[in-house]
């Protein structure tokens, strides 16, 4: 029977894992979030993963070392971001080419997402988003920007015509 230390460190883990469902701090869907927590999983609740969120226990090794272990295999470094406080691990991790970011700006971005609410479920009624990734953004504005160059130029090639 679990005790009820390990109880309490399952359900600090469930609900971790539950808020990172509700609020998606990772963006899109799409977006895949893995959580290292130290040492095995308990008996019961261990398997929280589940679409877009992996639950990975470290077993015999660190969560840290475990961490830089799936950066150091990981083929696409620079998508990876890592949340952390651990200056040790902030460095490591840089080293290898990943990003990293406090814990802080972490919970300030999963409160942001909760006020705002997500991208995918913030539609009007005429099932247009209200709210657009960061992504969405630059592209329109580099589109506009297109544009307001070339009918600038077009107005200055009419007065030198």
């Amino acid at each position: 029977m679990p005790t009820l230390i390990h109880q309490q460190l399952e359900t600090q883990r469930h609900s971790f894992v539950h808020m990172i469902h509700t609020r998606r701090p990772q963006g899109s869907s799409r977006n895949k979030v893995t959580v290292v927590f130290d040492g095995y999983p308990a008996g019961f609740g261990a398997d929280l993963s589940s679409g877009h969120v992996q639950i990975l226990y470290s077993c015999d090794i660190t969560a840290d070392d475990r961490i830089k272990q799936i950066v150091q295999k990981s083929i696409l470094k620079k998508n990876i971001i890592v949340v952390t406080n651990d200056r040790a691990i902030q460095y490591a991790v840089r080293a290898l080419g990943a990003k990293v970011i406090s814990v802080e700006s972490f919970l300030q971005k999963i409160n942001k997402s909760a006020s705002s609410g997500s991208v995918d479920s913030q539609r009007n009624q005429s099932g247009l988003k209200k709210n657009i990734s960061n992504r969405e953004k630059q592209h329109i504005n580099l589109e506009l920007e297109d544009l307001w160059l070339k009918k600038k130029s077009n107005k200055k090639n009419k007065r030198d015509e």
